[in-house]
């Protein structure tokens, strides 16, 4: 029964869990929970609800909601997205949980509106047509149902061409339930069919072998409907059993519960004369290693079982996807369980197998390159905001010409407009050529080839191939041992990214010896006749190919070392085109669109943005410029930046140092100029962007970096609690003068220092700290001088006086910043969030320091924040530096 006929009541804890009181079929009220972070996860911010309860991952959505509320049967909440950004989610609980004897129960297949020609006046669901119906012992569904003039009709239907049991769920599609010894039932609840089935589990997704069952339910309105008295599946009945024709050996394929298909061995598959079962052998070869072990507790098994899933859906159908489990055995000897999912599909889709699109998996072929020419012209040609940005043409750029003869050389450009490539790459940890004062001269005469990495040759071949006879490559354009050179040419990125024609990022490679091309991605490609009879060739490459936009910690982000490095942010964001070399196939990002060989990118970029604006997406790592306002966007900047690697702290600032000038200069086109830059803040919002807190406890650099107040000057990620439609407004706070100084004399160049001379409460603090929990984990709590204290067990409860403070960085890491629970702190009231209750201000630190006189001087170390009214208490209404 939908939760929204039965709910008479419901609720939702804090912790996520859903209580509900539903009626049953007697009409009586019966109270149940469930907890939701058993299934229901966060995705960046959306609520991801895993049917096959496969991947594990999207569980414990509670951990990272900021509020939660239930309206009726929809669950909204505030989700943190991957950068800690609260984002609304809602989500229909009908879609996710059933009612069953009053219960709350969880589905396994996503409940719709059934998917019913709704122009035709003579179809009815399955509840509203049906008067009777009985689940017979052979899993036959015996109904009687009305016809158009109300007439009663009997009808029967066969359950295995419609339903099937999937490890031990309920799903879609041809797989027979009497082979899997079938338990069915049905029941009728205020007049809503249930069917209920008792499946065994048999092979897990990882192949081993399990005796218990499953009880599992399905609302009959989700799969049948009647017409004109005739019980019909909403999905079609029956299915083949094969995307070719296939032989006794193999027409078992898609019974995914139990079957090892490859038993027999390879070459009996391969002089078999059924194209499935050539398929299947091409297939296991293509994607299990030689040396697979055999499935535990099953000796006669190969090295891997086998299973097919697919939709039955025929005015869409989509590709089918082959599923191989197999083991390998780890140097200490224990098995480790591996999944490859394969995609199998048409050129052109047939009623019984989608189509999809062919990923060349070389990146060289003229196919390949044709297809990146079409999305540069499409780009050049269809969109007003991807042409090259800026007019200043590099001091230095490569010459590569383009046929595989030409010297390669440095050439000084004079100014002269020159259309030029850039490359992003990763440097690593290995020596490569690069251009220092002694081989700058040599250099512009001929760069030997052998003596380029194989990063630069990938890329420089790619650039002739697409007729580009320019590259800027970082390490040979900037004389590297000229700290000048690197400085000036450093605060040009804008410029130099932001004029180029298309950036070549080497995304997979972890240093100049990896890879700047594809080489080799395979692709299967086996004649045969499909289930209509009809010649047809069916093609097999891998399923899920790994993508850009996958979500950091996910499955694919170490395929993407380079989207990793905090230098290549700017590289990325600033290039208005930017071709991305993947570990299986090409894709390409501009400002307004972004395309990949196998199109699934669109579906990825689909969940968060729409395509008029792909720089809006924060998710991608290329944040627009335009659409969010300049007090949200810098700080998602700042935010997303921070989180990446960067081999010197002193780089923190000129890493960034691009982008700021890019969004500077374009606020002032748009009429909302933001102020002075510095060390990293804007001066038009500098309340709220100093409000930022430190994701790691690092200790603090010993070297300067940046100012205090600055997120450049402690190592690690910072978050700001901001949000879109709420900001922070300052409370008897008022800066008076924020001054930075820098080794050049440009504010966007290294910091050489800084202060801000502000005006606010502040009051003196003491501190302390106490450990929590089996792993002694620490809580640091503080209090209002004058406030008694004799000592803080671990079982004490904090007064509502006190609370806990974050500090910027290890405060008990020895050295000059090491601060000991004696000392006395101070906090100073900054702002409150607009229109709640509540306070954030910075803790900090006393220095004895002449150089302002009688103003007090302090550094910050950390922040405190309390939703509730500030209590002024003795605080001061004071002057003071914070350096």
């Amino acid at each position: 029964m939908l939760l929204s006929e039965a709910i008479r009541s419901g609720s939702i804890s804090s912790t996520g869990v859903f209580t509900a009181e539903c009626t049953n079929e007697h009409g009586d009220v019966v109270t149940s929970s469930i907890d939701l972070n058993d299934f229901l996860g966060n995705e960046n911010g959306a609520f991801k609800y895993d049917f096959e309860d496969k991947s594990g991952f999207y569980r414990n959505y509670s951990t990272s909601c900021e509020s939660i509320r239930l309206s009726g049967t929809r669950l909204h909440a505030q989700l943190q997205n991957l950068f800690g950004v609260p984002r609304n989610a809602v989500i229909q609980l009908d879609t996710i949980l059933a009612v069953y004897e009053g219960r709350v129960i969880k589905r396994t297949i996503p409940w719709t509106k059934p998917k019913i020609k709704r122009e035709l006046a003579n179809v009815k669901t399955f509840c509203k047509g049906t008067i009777w119906w009985k689940v017979k012992e052979n899993s036959v569904l015996s109904t009687i149902c009305l016809d158009d003039d109300d007439d009663p009709v009997e009808n029967d239907i066969d359950l295995n061409n419609v339903l099937g049991n999937y490890g031990g769920y309920l799903g879609y599609g041809k797989n027979a339930f009497q082979r899997t010894q079938l338990e069915i039932a049905g029941t009728i609840q205020n007049n809503t069919p249930i069917i209920q089935a008792q499946l065994p589990v048999g092979h897990t997704r990882g192949g081993m072998v399990r005796e218990e069952s499953n009880l599992d339910f399905l609302h009959l309105d989700d799969l049948l409907c009647v017409e004109d008295g005739v019980i019909r599946a909403i999905l079609p009945e029956g299915s083949i059993r094969s995307p070719l024709s296939s032989c006794e050996r193999c027409s078992d394929l898609n019974n995914c519960c139990n079957l090892p298909v490859l038993e027999m061995d390879l070459p009996a598959l391969l002089l078999n004369s059924c194209p499935t079962c050539e398929l299947l052998a091409l297939s296991f070869k293509m994607c299990v290693p030689q040396g697979a072990l055999p499935i535990p507790d099953k000796q006669s098994s190969p090295g891997a079982i086998c299973s097919l899933r697919y939709e039955i859906a025929p005015s869409h159908p989509r590709p089918w996807i082959l599923e191989f489990v197999y083991f390998n055995q780890l140097l200490d000897g224990t098995l480790q369980e591996r999944h490859i999912n394969l995609m199998v599909y048409t050129e052109h889709s047939t009623p019984y197998i989608g189509n999809s699109l062919h990923v060349t998996g070389n990146s060289r072929s003229h196919d390949c390159i044709s297809l990146i020419k079409s999305w540069m012209s499409r780009c050049n040609t269809q969109h007003q905001n991807c042409s090259p940005q800026a007019n200043i043409v590099p001091k230095r750029l490569v010459y590569i010409g383009l046929a595989p003869s030409d010297d390669i050389r440095i050439l000084i450009t004079q100014g002269k407009p020159l259309a030029y490539a850039c490359l992003s790459h990763c440097w690593g940890k290995t020596e490569s050529i690069k251009t220092t004062q002694a081989t700058l001269l040599d250099y512009q005469q001929t760069i030997p080839w052998d003596r380029l990495p194989k990063v630069f040759r990938d890329a420089i071949e790619h650039c002739r191939l697409l007729g580009i006879e320019y590259i800027w490559i970082d390490s040979l354009c900037i004389i590297q041992d000229d700290r000048e050179d690197w400085r000036h040419e450093a605060l040009q990125m804008a410029s130099i990214y932001g004029g180029c024609c298309l950036c070549l990022a080497a995304t997979s490679a972890k240093d100049h010896y990896g890879n700047c091309s594809i080489e080799g991605t395979k692709l299967i490609k086996v004649n045969g006749v499909d289930g209509a009879g009809s010649s047809c060739s069916v093609f097999v490459r891998p399923a899920r190919l790994k993508h850009i936009y996958d979500a950091p910690g996910i499955d694919g982000i170490d395929d993407f070392p380079l989207l990793r490095r905090a230098w290549v942010y700017q590289e990325r964001m600033l290039s208005p085109k930017v071709l991305h070399f993947g570990p299986e196939e090409v894709s390409f990002e501009c400002v307004e669109s972004s395309s990949c060989e196998c199109g699934a990118i669109e579906k990825l970029l689909q969940l968060s943005v729409s395509d008029k604006d792909r720089k809006n997406l924060i998710y991608q790592g290329r944040t627009s410029r335009i659409g969010y306002n300049d007090r949200v966007f810098w700080m998602l900047v700042v935010s997303i930046f921070t989180q990446l690697d960067i081999s010197f702290g002193g780089d923190r600032l000129p890493a960034i140092a691009g982008v700021a000038k890019d969004f500077q200069e374009h606020q002032l086109r748009a009429g909302s100029p933001v102020g002075s830059y510095v060390a990293g803040l804007w001066s038009s919002n500098l309340v709220n962007e100093m409000l930022w807190d430190s994701t790691d406890n690092l200790p603090r650099p010993s070297t300067y970096i940046a100012p205090t107040w600055s997120w450049a000057c402690v190592p690690g990620g910072v978050v700001y609690y901001v949000q879109r439609s709420r900001r922070w407004i300052a409370q008897h706070f008022n800066i008076l003068e924020a001054k930075t100084t820098s080794i050049s004399g440009n504010p966007m160049d290294e910091i050489t220092g800084g202060y801000l001379r502000v005006s606010g409460m502040l009051r003196e603090m003491h501190w302390s700290t106490r450990q929590v929990g089996p792993a002694n984990r620490r809580e640091t709590y503080w209090w209002p001088t004058g406030e008694q204290y004799s000592g803080l067990p671990a079982s004490t409860k904090p007064s509502s006086s006190w609370g806990k403070w974050r500090s910027d960085y290890n405060v008990d890491s020895p050295g000059p910043h090491q601060i000991i629970s004696s000392e006395t702190l101070y906090f100073l009231l900054v702002a409150g969030p607009e229109g709640l209750e509540g306070f954030m201000g910075l803790v900090l630190r006393s220095l004895p320091d002449p150089t302002f006189g009688p103003l007090p001087v302090f550094q910050r170390v950390g922040t405190w924040a309390k939703q509730s009214k500030f209590e002024i208490g003795d605080a001061k209404l004071t002057d003071l530096v914070i350096i």
